[in-house]
């Protein structure tokens, strides 16, 4: 079995000889950020001081068709709105999306200085600027025209939980105990029950972030910048709150980030009652989707 290390090292010597195809310095540094669900390298022109950033896709994740639909939709974002999003750059021969010799795509995005949000970023100010953005996405979805090769990945209760979920199968999650499982085997069925009820409809469901946690928005001078639309999909718009939440347990603080994301979403789009009832769960569906992420990437520093 060849090494997570190995990967990235043939990926990294085929990053280098694929530098041109962006108009890059073949004497550029090339560094590796971030291995998540993709490789992320920041390239850097010594010459120029000008840098840029290319997320070497995973195998058998989200297709050719679907990449360029991500790409689609945030050209349409920036187009449509006054979000700050990080956008794609195009090859020297126009392309969105290339490959590289590793058989990996890849695609370029500006490099944004700044710094990621963090734990200590918790505060109400932001959360209200996060559940504003996510407003704005839905509310332009809802009137955009999907181009008619638009396709992404649709997180329906049985892609998400099911035999073949997207991020894989909770059971797998690690850590957990045979005792747990049983637990969360209800909670997962209490789940079912409450999204039949709540159902799906043009105002509750359609094309999201699907990964809006702090670490995908960057502070640079008074701006936050929008990135990694690598997870977008169909799926309910109040997923987008509980990745907000990824990593914050329950307490006082979340009630008090809870009250600012809304009041941010209401500041552009309306939230029922019944919605505000369904924040709770949307919060546990993302927690354990990103169990059984761990679960299903285990090579990612981020899961262990």
């Amino acid at each position: 079995m060849v090494s997570v290390d190995s990967q990235i090292d043939n990926i990294h010597t085929s990053l280098l000889r694929a530098l041109d195809k962006w108009r890059c310095n073949p004497n550029a540094e090339v560094k590796l950020i971030s291995l998540s669900e993709n490789a992320v390298f920041k390239i850097s022109n010594p010459e120029t001081g000008s840098s840029l950033i290319i997320r070497v896709h995973r195998d058998n994740y989200n297709s050719r068709a679907e990449i360029l639909s991500e790409i689609q939709w945030i050209r349409a974002l920036k187009k449509d709105t006054r979000l700050k999003i990080v956008t794609p750059i195009s090859s020297k021969n126009g392309s969105w999306l290339e490959s590289i010799d590793s058989g990996n795509l890849a695609v370029a995005f500006e490099y944004i200085a700044g710094r990621p949000l963090t734990g200590g970023d918790y505060n109400e100010s932001i959360f209200y600027k996060i559940g504003m953005t996510a407003a704005i996405l839905h509310q332009q979805c809802q009137s955009w025209n999907f181009p008619a090769d638009f396709i992404r990945k649709s997180w329906s209760f049985e892609n998400s939980f099911g035999s073949h979920s997207i991020w894989g199968d909770w059971r797998q999650a690690p850590g957990l105990t045979a005792e747990t499982k049983i637990f969360l085997g209800t909670v997962i069925n209490s789940i079912r029950k409450h999204l039949t009820m709540f159902g799906n409809n043009i105002n509750n469901f359609g094309l999201i972030h699907g990964d809006m946690k702090l670490a995908n928005l960057i502070i640079s001078g008074n701006s936050i910048h929008l990135l990694d639309f690598d997870d977008c999909g169909l799926n309910w718009f109040l997923y987008d709150y509980g990745c907000a939440m990824t990593d914050i347990g329950a307490g006082l603080l979340t009630e008090q980030l809870t009250c600012a994301w809304c009041e941010g979403y209401r500041s552009v789009r309306a939230l029922t009652e019944e919605e505000i009832s369904m924040l709770p769960i949307f919060h546990l569906i993302r927690r354990i989707l990103t169990m059984a992420w761990s679960g299903s990437h285990s090579d990612s520093p981020i899961a262990k």
